[in-house]
């Protein structure tokens, strides 16, 4: 059995003993047989935003994925159903660089996951949510929202659990793409673990990230720009991919869309989603205020 294979049978075992009866944290999905997919839902106190504002939340989807070469590599994790207002938290991803490594095992990530969400952590050096930065800075005396434990009561009382094996250090090392060795070429890591030689490795155009050509990677289809996974979106609509530059959010449903499938309001030219504007091309927000001033001119004509 493969490094990775007895990893994902560990941690899944591990998640099932540690969570079963958290009163915050629950597996509420796993898809894969060895699980490489979650669905974690937080009952916490956090923060919430929609087109009403930001307002609290007490419930939070996260979906985690462990990708083919974790643990090398970081698990991708990404908020679903409402979005979480967070400064290290964005549409495209929650940001743990500060607790996941191939050493960790993935119940830290999902437990600090809960610790962003009640802002009993965050990183304002390298945010996500500009935002969200700003309000962080200018409510720190609010914060954390919810001073909660969240660590697993088996973990806090010492409870033999199972662990996870770390992955395996190859002998040689070998360039993932092309394959190349240490003597042929100089073999580094990129920002996702992998071994690769300088001739297969990139950098995000967005992030600056080095990565190299097996990594998750995107070529925006407006820019042609190489993105990583976590600055770029799949088109749920023409299923093209965008780099963050090019990848509009909805001012009416927050539907998060490539530039080529958003529309603008002729009237106040937010960008909109095509189908929420009239026949004039306008957005439910300017057909209500010409209603408006046209009631009140013929108010004013009555009088």
């Amino acid at each position: 059995m493969s490094v990775r294979l007895r990893r994902l049978y560990a941690e899944h075992e591990r998640l099932r003993v540690l969570f079963a009866d958290h009163q915050r944290i629950h597996i509420a999905e796993a898809f894969g047989d060895p699980p490489d997919r979650y669905i974690v839902e937080y009952r916490v106190k956090g923060l919430t935003e929609d087109k009403a504002g930001v307002h609290e939340s007490y419930l939070h989807r996260v979906q985690i994925t462990l990708g083919p070469n974790y643990p090398n590599e970081m698990p991708a994790c990404m908020v679903v159903g409402n979005p979480v207002f967070h400064p290290n938290i964005d549409h495209l991803a929650v940001c743990t660089a500060d607790v996941s490594s191939a050493s960790r095992t993935l119940d830290q990530t999902i437990v600090f996951i809960g610790e962003l969400i009640t802002f009993q952590a965050y990183n304002l050096q390298s945010p996500r949510n500009g935002e969200a930065k700003k309000w962080t800075e200018a409510n720190r005396d609010r914060l954390p929202l919810e001073r909660v434990e969240l660590l697993p009561r088996k973990l806090l009382e010492g409870a033999a659990l199972p662990v996870p094996r770390p992955a395996e250090t190859p002998a040689e090392r070998k360039c993932a793409n092309c394959g190349r060795s240490a003597a042929e070429a100089e073999i580094g890591k990129c920002s996702s673990n992998h071994f690769a030689c300088a001739d297969c490795t990139v950098s995000c155009s967005n992030c600056a990230r080095r990565l190299c050509l097996t990594c998750d990677l995107h070529c925006c289809h407006h820019c042609r720009s190489l993105v990583c996974a976590d600055c770029g979106i799949t088109c749920p609509r023409c299923n093209r991919h965008a780099c963050v530059q090019h990848a509009l959010q909805c001012a009416v449903c927050a539907a998060i869309q490539c530039q080529s499938c958003c529309a603008k309001c002729s009237g106040c030219g937010r960008n909109i989603c095509p189908e929420h504007l009239d026949a004039a091309g306008r957005c439910p927000k300017c057909v209500a205020g010409t209603a408006s001033v046209a009631t009140v001119a013929a108010a004013g004509r009555q009088n």
